[in-house]
């Protein structure tokens, strides 16, 4: 969360990756930095690149856990949401 009050939190096929400290330091696979959109063109005539998301998610205990929700073919939705205090719900 920035010092906005604002987050994001991120979501493969509708289940939502950890994306806290408190997750992490339980050995939860988790989303923690990193996250970046392309898209779109640089003109209103150029034709838009495909669009790409890309995230890092830790595996503390490396046990890949995650791998089967990580892969293509998946849908991945970022929300943007207001945190505020330690409440993270969207």
């Amino acid at each position: 969360m920035s010092d906005s009050g604002m987050g994001c939190q991120v979501y493969i096929d509708g289940q939502r990756l950890a994306d806290t400290a408190d997750d992490y330091s339980t050995s939860t696979p988790t989303v923690l930095t990193g996250l970046s959109f392309v898209w779109g063109r640089a003109t209103v005539v150029d034709q838009p690149d495909v669009s790409s998301c890309t995230f890092a998610v830790a595996d503390k205990d490396g046990d890949a856990d995650f791998l089967t929700l990580l892969h293509v073919g998946r849908v991945v939705d970022v929300r943007l949401c207001r945190c505020v205090g330690r409440n993270r719900s969207g």
